[in-house]
């Protein structure tokens, strides 16, 4: 029999995480998850539990009902983080640079609702645009996601790690552990949250798992705080097509106030995945099989890439991201085609954060931010509510490609088409927008704007 976990609960979940929340059919064949071993190497105290076995709730379903729960999960995932974009856009301002990684917040989310019950779980469901499904099953998928995205295609890295920091002598519900080792392949530690090296500790194991990209989440811990959640993701990827740094120059690049500034615009020609209409230029630009080291010929196709958004001129900045949603962005997918033509786009790096807290009430959570409401007795006996949700991201783009890593920090604490004729022409010398995103899932892994790179 599982022994309870004792600690004192006062939650703080952190999910860092670059992790996806979608998947589609494509990955209902995919193995289910092997535990992690640890790669911190300096590791808290672990927490004691048997060995992991699948309920009877949690057993196989027929993959034909696999592949439609993964397609749902899927365009459920698009809408979420869309919708979520665009409250972070109304909450936090437009006019600067943005990164938001929707698989990190919903990752985090999902474990966090593993831990809700009754109305608080329904309404952590609603915001996910989850649909009618049974918690095991969605749970089962959220496996097969963790395997599917930790093996991408050549030059492409994505790492992906989750833990649970508990305080000590609080005492988590076995249901609750299982779930988190078993679907989400969590680590899980007692900490002692009144030491002044735990954070240290916390912020170290973060760090790690995304190669230092995201140094720290959390700076103090407070003492309503229980359990600390951390999905951390990291994301490292070559173009398929490297931009020739001979070939990078400084160019004008227009600002939202009309003013220009000088910025380093890479350019290359090639044939890419594109689109245009009268509202906004689109390009794919694949990762991984990087030219360089393969014949082209010989190439898989590539399943995660970047999608450059590049409103007309004619639009304002304000009628432009009002075109970013998932109705919008599934539209566009189908109109992409194979053209040749010329790309030009600044080098950027992004390094954002920001709460979460009235983004997330907006889309339908408040009920688990209210102390008298919330209710997450599928996590402990103790009564407890989200008191902060915290994101932050980091992302590079260079001439060889991408690195990225994001954290979601859930804290939770006691209560007291037209295709052109001609090759096209795509110079990003103003405010564009950008999504990285796994083709074959629908996983929207980063979605930002760039208003000065």
């Amino acid at each position: 029999m599982r022994r309870a976990l004792r600690y004192r609960v006062m939650i703080m979940a952190i999910a860092t995480a670059l992790t996806t929340f979608l998947i589609v059919g494509s990955v209902a064949g995919c193995a289910q998850s092997n535990s992690k071993s640890s790669s911190s190497s300096e590791q808290p105290e672990a927490v004691e539990s048997s060995d992991t076995e699948e309920s009877d709730s949690d057993s196989q379903l027929p993959a034909i009902e696999m592949s439609e729960i993964h397609s749902s999960l899927g365009m459920a995932a698009t809408q979420f983080g869309f919708d979520l974009f665009a409250e972070v856009l109304n909450t936090e301002g437009n006019t600067e640079n943005r990164l938001l990684s929707p698989s990190s917040v919903a990752f985090a989310l999902m474990m966090t609702y593993n831990g809700a019950a009754a109305e608080t779980q329904d309404a952590i469901a609603a915001t996910l645009r989850l649909p009618d499904l049974d918690p095991a099953a969605v749970n089962a998928a959220y496996r097969d996601v963790l395997t599917y995205l930790e093996q991408p295609s050549e030059e492409v890295e994505v790492a992906i790690a989750n833990s649970l920091w508990v305080r000590q002598e609080v005492e988590l519900k076995p249901e609750f552990v299982e779930s988190m080792q078993t679907s989400f392949d969590a680590e899980i530690a007692a900490m002692d949250f009144e030491a002044a090296d735990t954070p240290d500790t916390i912020n170290a194991w973060v760090s790690e798992q995304t190669n230092g990209k995201i140094p720290s989440i959390v700076e103090s811990i407070d003492p309503d705080l229980v359990l600390l959640i951390i999905n951390a993701v990291y994301f490292n990827g070559d173009w398929r097509f490297a931009f020739d740094p001979d070939q990078t120059s400084d160019r004008p690049f227009t600002l939202l106030n009309g003013s220009q500034i000088d910025r380093p615009l890479m350019s290359q020609s090639h044939s890419f995945d594109y689109f245009e209409t009268d509202q906004l230029q689109a390009i794919r630009l694949p990762y991984g099989s990087n030219s360089r080291n393969s014949e082209e010929s010989e190439m898989p196709t590539p399943r995660i890439g970047m999608t450059v958004l590049l409103p007309s001129e004619s639009l304002t900045w304000e009628e432009f991201l009002t075109l970013l949603t998932a109705e919008n962005w599934n539209t566009w997918q189908t109109q992409f085609s194979n053209q040749d033509g010329r790309i030009e786009l600044p080098r950027f790096k992004i390094e954002d954060q920001m709460p979460l807290n009235d983004p997330l009430k907006a889309l339908g959570m408040a009920i688990a931010f209210d102390a008298e409401a919330a209710d997450f007795s599928n996590l402990s006996d103790l009564s407890t509510m989200i008191s902060q949700v915290q994101h932050r991201t980091f992302i590079d783009v260079t001439e060889e490609g991408t690195e990225a890593a994001a954290t979601t920090s859930v804290g939770i604490s006691i209560t007291s088409v037209q295709e052109p004729s001609t090759p096209f022409e795509m110079t990003v010398d103003r405010p564009f927008a950008f999504a990285i995103s796994d083709t074959s899932t629908q996983t929207l892994l980063f979605l930002g704007t760039v208003t000065e790179p």
